[in-house]
């Protein structure tokens, strides 16, 4: 965000939960250097508040390799945005309409996950497939929760819901970013294929029935070729060879017109 004119407010946001930079700790919110210290990087924007959200920091302690240390918080960030997009969705007065937009810190960099998605895809053994496939069940996971509260609501069927990629799976560094992109050439950073055919769901009941969709994202956009599936190899984690990468990693609400 370079200047005043990228913050969410500039842009018609009423309120903001996130980060702006692209990578930050999943545990302890830091990004990069400043003055010798590690800069903490999760933001809060509200009618009443504009800053750093302190209050939602954890515990010193608290890391990917120490998920509960005694006596300190310790939340995943993921499940920190998630919980905000529920807590608009319940607060949201369903006479109006709303538009939220939920950019997922998942799946990104680091390869930070709860223990207990590790300990589910035990028998994959490459390291960091293993933390990506966590990642991925992981989000997936979040997306069934914001699912089932629209559900609660009454607002799923009057809802329209795409989800998206922003590129394909990153497979730069001798692969230590956990992205596959088969059968596609090249990943994100990238003009192959790999990096621009990511997938792309859009669901709702409240438009008319449309004759059936492509079966994938790249055959809507080329017109022939479909997707084949991902080595079987890791099956159960099939999903796992996409990056889904989002800027802001916000979830937010735009104000009525």
């Amino acid at each position: 965000m370079a200047t005043a004119k990228h913050h969410p407010r500039a842009r018609g946001y009423d309120t903001w939960l996130g980060y702006w930079h692209h990578a930050n700790d999943y545990w302890q919110h830091t990004e990069e250097m400043c003055s010798g210290s590690a800069v903490r990087d999760l933001w809060e924007y509200n009618a009443t508040f504009d800053g750093p959200a302190h209050w939602l920091a954890n515990g010193a302690d608290c890391s990917q390799k120490n998920q509960a240390p005694a006596g300190q918080r310790c939340v995943y960030e993921e499940e920190l945005l998630t919980d905000r997009v529920i807590e608009v969705v319940g607060a949201h007065d369903t006479s109006s309409p709303m538009f939220l937009f939920w950019s997922m810190h998942l799946v990104h960099m680091p390869l930070q996950v709860p223990q207990a998605y590790l300990d589910r895809f035990s028998d994959i053994k490459n390291t960091v497939r293993h933390s990506m496939s966590a990642m991925v069940a992981y989000m997936d996971d979040e997306v069934g929760r914001v699912s089932g509260a629209l559900r609660d609501r009454g607002m799923f069927d009057s809802s329209l819901l795409v989800f998206h990629a922003d590129n394909g799976g990153e497979i730069m560094g001798a692969g230590i970013c956990g992205g596959n992109n088969w059968p596609l050439s090249g990943g994100k950073f990238s003009n192959w294929e790999g990096k621009h055919a990511s997938r792309a769901v859009a669901t709702t009941d409240s438009l008319p029935h449309a004759p059936p969709a492509p079966t994938s994202a790249l055959a809507s956009a080329h017109g022939t070729r479909a997707l084949a599936p991902p080595p079987q190899a890791e099956s159960g984690s099939m999903r796992s060879c996409r990056v889904a990468r989002c800027r802001r990693h916000v979830a937010v609400r735009r104000k009525q017109r």
